[in-house]
């Protein structure tokens, strides 16, 4: 069965390191269909192990890298990922279509802090769908990226997938 995630795909950068445009990051993850993480590294990467060696250099000590790093890796083909456009408020659902067994690695976004990345298709959800345990706050992370796996979420998990169902088909 499908995992469900939910993930912010907002660039938290300090103000003067990152571009103005509040939701760039987030269109050039739709526009190149990925959700990537941030925690970016200087330099050319090849592999998905190059980058994990570079970036544990650099954040190894911070908590939410180690969170979004195992989450990245245990993403798989089929996962379902709740986001949201950060300047619009719009919420999507993603579906992970990468069957790479690692993250892949995009080195044309360094400057935008996007360099390990899953291959996924976004999908629009119209607000009337946004109700119930479907709500805005249902399906925001509390870090950057989180798997829904608790109790207090199984409304929302029994939810997501019917809603995904009827979006494809429409």
């Amino acid at each position: 069965m499908s995992k469900i995630w939910c993930m912010n795909l907002i660039d938290n950068r300090n103000e003067g390191e990152r571009n103005k445009d509040d939701e760039l990051k987030f269109r050039l993850c739709q526009e190149k269909g990925i959700i990537a993480i941030g925690w970016g590294v200087s330099g050319f990467i090849n592999s998905w192990q190059e980058y994990l060696q570079s970036a544990n250099e650099v954040w190894k000590s911070d908590k939410n890298f180690i969170a979004a790093i195992n989450a990245l890796e245990e993403m798989a083909y089929g996962d379902l990922v709740w986001t949201k456009n950060p300047a619009s408020g719009d919420i999507y659902i993603a579906e992970v279509v990468d069957k790479s067994p690692e993250p892949s690695i995009y080195n044309n976004l360094i400057e935008f802090d996007i360099c390990a990345y899953r291959k996924c298709r976004y999908l629009y959800v119209d607000s009337n769908y946004l109700t119930g345990s479907l709500c805005k706050k249902h399906l925001s992370a509390r870090r950057a990226i989180e798997k829904m796996s608790n109790s207090a979420r199984q409304d929302t998990i029994d939810a997501t997938l019917p809603l995904f169902e009827k979006l494809k088909e429409g």
